[in-house]
């Protein structure tokens, strides 16, 4: 069928560029038909040489199109969506270095509830203060417990009890899919992330706060080195 074809091609165009050296190859995953036939699709995983952010490549998924496309759209909106969404996914493959806890598309939904229920970013914003700030609401202020990141409504969240979730397992956190009202996509978080986001403001909030500290100070090497140096990455 069209899954089994979509695997074949993927396999395919993942050991032609394995064998160029194009990228450092993580994972191949290729569902077998039982697990094709209730929905998982073929992909790969890899990490781009450049930037060290690990990627997922898929084809054959008309979401995940449309996906990409809700993404774009919030970009528009919200500007500096992108560059904490680029910044976080370095972060996180720091503390994950095999595999992030967050897809793209999740922590695009995270990053752009963060604006929109904040009001920031909107105007003019500072990069620094973003951040901090993002990392201050997922690891102290949210309220995991009653409530879920929803960046597809205006307010940016949603009561956690109007979502259903497929998982099995009570999710770390609930998000709601924005282009299916009402499903939670919490089941695909693994980790408490709470936690993570914690950790990163502890480290980075000393340092923001000093005297003359300005958002050009606080660019990528130096930040995963003093999360390097706290939590010993």
């Amino acid at each position: 069928g069209a899954r089994t074809e979509s695997s074949q091609i993927l396999r395919f165009f993942a050991e032609t560029l394995q064998t160029m050296n194009q990228f450092e190859m993580r994972e191949f995953e290729m569902p077998s038909y039982d697990e094709m036939h209730n929905g998982s699709e073929p992909m790969f995983k890899f990490v781009d040489p450049s930037s060290r952010i690990l990627c997922t490549l898929t084809i054959g998924t008309p979401q995940h199109m449309e996906a990409a496309g809700w993404v774009q759209s919030k970009i528009k909106e919200l500007p500096a969506l992108r560059p904490l969404c680029v910044v976080l996914t370095r972060v996180l493959c720091a503390f994950y270095p095999n595999q992030s806890p967050l897809s793209g598309f999740l922590l695009a939904n995270l990053v752009a509830s963060f604006l929109q229920r904040t009001g920031a970013s909107r105007v003019s914003w500072d990069f620094g203060d973003l951040l901090v700030g993002l990392s201050r609401y997922f690891g102290i202020d949210f309220d995991y417990s009653l409530t879920a990141v929803a960046a597809g409504r205006p307010q940016g969240v949603v009561p956690k009890t109007l979502l259903t979730s497929t998982s099995s397992s009570q999710p770390f956190i609930s998000i709601e899919d924005p282009q299916q009202v009402g499903y939670d996509l919490g089941g695909h978080v693994p980790v408490d992330i709470q936690s993570v986001f914690a950790k990163i403001h502890a480290a980075l909030r000393p340092y923001w706060s000093a005297p003359g500290c300005t958002a050009l100070q606080l660019n990528m090497p130096p930040l995963l080195e003093i999360l390097k140096r706290k939590y010993s990455l």
